[in-house]
């Protein structure tokens, strides 16, 4: 049996250069992450800075390392992102606020790669 596919809406695209290519590039992105009923799992937004990851170092939910790995996924791009269980956090989940088999939904943006950054609204 196929696993569900990771899904990527682009709604703002990005400058077409800047992304993380190869190991260990560096990514700032804003992001807010909801289950399927809209309950916001994690955000941003409540930490009032960017989440830093290193690109393919395992910092991220392989869904999430995957889609920022994508060519579209500039310096300033902005997607809905759909990321099926198997690809978050499985049959194990992330309780207590993350139950087993749950997709995730991302609102996300990256604002930073490899030391270049980008003005965001996210915070405004």
């Amino acid at each position: 049996m196929a696993h569900p596919q990771v899904q990527i809406q682009l709604v703002k695209q990005g400058d077409g250069i800047h992304r993380a290519k190869i190991r260990g590039d560096v990514i700032l992105i804003n992001y807010t992450a909801t289950l399927a009923d809209g309950t916001v799992v994690d955000t941003t937004l409540t930490r009032g800075k960017s989440y830093r990851l290193e690109y393919g170092q395992g910092d991220a939910i392989s869904g999430l390392d995957w889609v920022l790995g994508r060519p579209n996924m500039t310096l300033g791009a902005r997607a809905k992102v759909v990321i099926p269980a198997c690809y978050a956090y499985g049959k194990r989940g992330w309780p207590p606020m993350i139950p087993g088999d749950a997709t995730l939904f991302f609102d996300l943006e990256v604002v930073g790669v490899n030391q270049r950054v980008c003005k965001s609204d996210w915070y405004a």
